[in-house]
């Protein structure tokens, strides 16, 4: 594993659960866990194995994915339906990482046009800043989605989304 803690890994060929073969063309469950010393580690799972995981309490995220061919050209990890799945799936998070990780990719989706930034809210009193966001084409009558801004540094913020950006497949 690198050095770097936010770095995603890329798909194994193999259950980690079973053993198995993933083949070409296969769907498996890709899990992402945290690691004691703060790194993610990628972890992927035959479809068929995944309803009887026991998930690890250091379960970051987790997303559907199908093995490529391995003559084909390299492709991103993550579509927009999985990256926008991921994003409401740390929704509720409140441990610094996850919180960090899901404003990072709320920066990188209203970059990418697939959410639309609505305002930016200080923090007042015991309520911490937000980004206010909508996904793009959703009802404009559906209240907007508030991201907890972590107040990270520029650099921190850099390196998450460079590694969210490698691991997206978005169109520019």
């Amino acid at each position: 594993m690198t050095s770097n803690p936010w770095e995603i890994g890329r798909p194994a060929d193999q259950c980690a659960a079973t053993g198995r073969a993933i083949e070409p063309g296969d769907e498996f469950m890709a899990a992402l866990v945290e690691r004691e010393d703060g790194a993610f580690e990628r972890i992927d799972f035959a479809m068929d194995a995944w309803p009887d995981v026991e998930r690890p309490p250091q379960l970051f995220a987790f997303w559907r994915a199908v093995r490529a061919a391995p003559n084909a050209k390299n492709q991103p990890l993550l579509d927009a339906s999985t990256i926008g799945d991921l994003f409401d799936q740390l929704a509720e998070a409140t441990e610094p990482r996850r919180v960090a990780f899901r404003y990072v990719l709320a920066l990188v989706l209203v970059r990418k046009r697939k959410l639309e930034l609505l305002k930016q809210r200080a923090a007042s009193g015991e309520d911490p800043p937000l980004l206010l966001v909508r996904f793009r084409g959703t009802d404009k009558e559906l209240p907007p989605i508030e991201v907890i801004d972590p107040e990270m540094d520029d650099e921190t913020i850099i390196a998450i989304s460079e590694q969210i950006q490698q691991i997206m497949a978005l169109d520019d």
